[in-house]
């Protein structure tokens, strides 16, 4: 379902308290009147309010839009203060922008005991959304100069969006039912998560202000809020201002040395922080090439040390191989010349053998071949 723009909401039946995103609810809220408190930058710690004293001029209120899609994964926040300026007839909104890229921290409360201006503007029973911001918001203005109608009024909401513009710890409250719990809770859930994302219809400066565009307004020092309220810009301007006044001794240049202006106590801490970086990361950087010089040296003096024991070692290698090939020479030869001898003696014994045993044979066969022949002798003479 849709919500409602003028700060009614029409709610789906309620989810679990382990749904992050509800599964068809977005929410487009535009909260008619709206009271933001912020701390000023001031060492009493004063806190501001930025608000329309009449509830009746609903063409003037401060008003808060809440935007949530979750097809897109998109929200945004965005205060509208409306500022007559001397330029145009009528009122030109101003808006302070808060995407949810610059949200570290976003809690919804009912407060028992507001703030006495919220109590008065809006009543006891209030929400509140309290902001904890990365940086300030975006102070979006239209382009040219911003002088505004009327100082009083709409000077004052001038200078205020300009301190607010500073604040990273913001709280916007509204009359409590507008935002349901549970959208309030499903709304805080993701705009602190990783996936929220702009709407882009609202961070696209170049559609605002009849298509000229508006732009950031630069973060200045901010303005002492004023305790008395000033003259109108009409009687300032209809008194001429007083002449200056002349002193005769001013007409010959002074020989004092002009004294130089003094800082604030911020601008000095903030100098002396700077200096103390800038020292840290210039020892940074010095300690770091140093490393560098000694890892170089350090790679060097090894392979210097590898080159040198290379050479011994492939000598080393040499020489015993060589040896074990020596060795294994000498060994072999001798085994060999052993060999030979052995086969050497076993031929001539068995040669030896052989011919003992030929000449055995050849003797035992002439004895009886001469008996033979010998008896044949002795029958013929018979």
């Amino acid at each position: 379902m849709k919500a409602l723009a003028q700060g009614t909401e029409e709610i789906a039946p309620k989810q679990s308290e382990s749904s992050s995103l509800p599964p068809s609810d977005d929410i487009d809220i535009k909260v008619p009147q709206a009271v933001v408190a912020w701390a000023g930058a001031c060492a009493d710690g004063k806190t501001h309010c930025l608000f329309h004293d009449s509830a009746k001029d609903s063409a003037r209120q401060v008003t808060f839009r809440i935007s949530y899609n979750t097809v897109n994964k998109t929200t945004f926040f965005q205060l509208q203060v409306p500022i007559q300026l001397k330029t145009t007839a009528t009122t030109t909104p101003l808006f302070l922008n808060i995407p949810p890229e610059t949200i570290t921290e976003l809690t919804a409360r009912c407060p028992t005991e507001p703030h006495q201006t919220v109590r008065e503007q809006l009543g006891p029973n209030t929400t509140c959304l309290s902001f904890r911001l990365r940086r300030p918001p975006d102070l979006v203005v239209p382009r040219g100069p911003l002088a505004p109608k009327r100082q009083r009024e709409h000077g004052d909401k001038l200078d205020s969006l300009k301190l607010l513009s500073q604040a990273i710890s913001i709280d916007v409250y509204f009359v409590a039912g507008i935002l349901q719990d549970a959208s309030a809770r499903t709304i805080c859930d993701f705009a602190t998560s990783l996936m929220a994302r702009s709407v882009a219809q609202y961070a696209d400066l170049g559609s605002l202000y009849a298509g000229k565009g508006g732009v950031v307004l630069p973060v200045q020092s901010p303005p002492s809020p004023p305790t008395v309220f000033p003259p109108s810009y009409h009687e300032v301007e209809s008194t001429p201002p007083p002449p200056d006044k002349v002193d005769p001794s001013s007409s010959h240049p002074s020989r004092k040395r002009p004294r130089k202006s003094s800082f604030d106590q911020g601008n000095i801490e903030s100098i002396c922080a700077r200096i103390v970086e800038d020292r840290l990361a210039l020892h940074i950087k010095g300690f770091r090439e140093e490393l560098k010089e000694m890892k170089k040296d350090l790679m060097d003096h090894i392979e210097e040390q590898i080159n040198d024991a290379c050479p011994l070692l492939n000598t080393y290698n040499k020489e015993e191989i060589d040896d074990l090939v020596h060795e294994t020479r000498k060994d072999g030869e001798g085994y060999t010349d052993e060999t030979i001898k052995d086969r050497m003696d076993g031929i001539k014994v068995e040669l030896t053998d052989y011919i003992k045993e030929g000449l055995r044979d050849t003797e035992e066969s002439l004895v009886r071949r001469l008996k033979s022949m010998s008896w044949v002798l002795n029958t013929e003479d018979a």
